[in-house]
């Protein structure tokens, strides 16, 4: 019975040993809580892909929206893809309009008045209200779309296609009725990207290539130029005339039309393989080409704010960081003056906007905004 009674006292004083180890209020425990929020808090911090250069000058909000933007609206409103759904939001009270529940390869005329998009239909009309939506061309089903491009004012749309085995391109009025253009396209001359679309021309890139006979049998050249296309006769002017093995790409359009082009043309020497490359500047109303201010930096995107004189770019650091191998660097330049905005370190995002004075883009699964600050 005595042994009994000591075991249960024995019991007892390791229940209430236990129990005043576990009360909330010793500081241990909350010193540890507090480390657990540290913690959580940098493991936070160490997903963030943005680190901004100048924190006095710049802020950076970061938002987990819906989906990618696709294209800015307005001071307000983006358009965003999402799994092919397209939608309106509003980025002050963060609403979303649902416009397209398929819809893919979207754009928006230039006026901001009108959003097209692809699906297996065919390509689609609508407002960013998500009123009047029509069918502008119905695909039929033995046809490709391999591109299109809205007019200024989303009038009219040039559609590039493949029929059967034939190249097609057509022009849509607004009322939807189609007629072709009578350009020739085969093997051996396409267009690859529409630019700009007017009332009598269409300004585009396109490829040339041929088999060329050589002392080892026939080998493949090609070559990428920047041409106009009369859209009443089809006639062609090529701008660049690059030699084969040279290209163009598209660099940006600006807020004036004028469109920003880089030139790579390629040549040998005694240590190899040469690459020189050249920004020119299109002007739509001239029809006037010229060598632009801008250095031949490794540029990877550009967005314009005027003209090749002030523009915002994302370009690889000028030495390899060996701890973040994929950085890059967000930079905004002026006449000579040259800053740093900001580094990215999951790599270059796929595209850049303006959002009013904001600078936009996706980066590892969301949203960065940047904004100079006001005094």
């Amino acid at each position: 019975m005595i042994k009994k009674i000591i075991l249960c006292l024995l019991a007892a004083s390791l229940i209430l040993a236990f129990t005043a180890c576990s009360q909330t209020d010793d500081p241990a425990i909350d010193e540890d809580a507090e480390i657990a929020e540290d913690e959580s808090a940098s493991l936070e911090n160490a997903f963030e892909s943005v680190d901004l250069a100048d924190e006095a000058s710049y802020q950076v909000t970061r938002k987990t929206m819906l989906g990618d933007i696709s294209e800015i609206i307005n001071s307000t409103t983006v358009l965003i893809s999402s799994d092919n759904k397209l939608l309106v939001y509003d980025m002050e009270s963060e609403e979303a309009n649902i416009i397209a529940d398929q819809g893919w390869n979207p754009q928006i005329s230039q006026n901001k008045s009108i959003i097209a998009y692809e699906n297996d239909n065919g390509i689609y009309k609508i407002s960013p209200s998500g009123e009047g939506e029509t069918l502008a061309y119905e695909r039929k089903s033995d046809e490709i779309i391999r591109s299109y491009i809205l007019s200024r004012d989303g009038a009219n749309i040039l559609i590039n296609l493949i029929e059967g085995d034939e190249y097609k391109t057509l022009l849509v009025d607004s009322s939807s009725s189609a007629r072709q253009i009578p350009l020739l396209e085969d093997e051996g001359f396409a267009i690859t990207r529409p630019l700009y679309l007017t009332r009598f021309r269409l300004y585009a890139l396109a490829e040339s290539s041929e088999d060329i006979q050589g002392e080892e049998g026939s080998v493949s050249a090609s070559s990428i130029d920047f041409v106009y296309v009369d859209l009443s006769s089809g006639n062609i002017r090529n701008i660049t005339s690059n030699d084969f093995g040279d290209t163009v790409e598209y660099v940006d359009q600006s807020n004036t039309g004028n469109i920003i082009l880089r030139q790579i043309q390629r040549s040998t020497n005694e240590e190899g393989l040469v690459e020189t490359k050249t920004y020119r500047t299109f002007n739509t109303s001239t029809e006037y080409i010229y060598a632009s201010g801008i250095k031949n930096r490794d540029i990877l995107l550009f967005k314009s704010i005027n003209d090749d004189e002030e523009f915002i770019t994302v370009e690889n650091p000028a030495e390899l960081v060996e701890k973040y191998p994929k950085l890059v660097e967000l930079k905004h330049y002026e006449g000579s003056r040259e800053e740093l905005i900001a580094t990215i370190f999951t790599g270059s995002p796929s595209q850049i906007f303006l959002y009013g004075n904001a600078i936009v883009f996706n980066s590892n699964g969301d949203t960065y905004i940047i904004n100079k600050k006001t005094d």
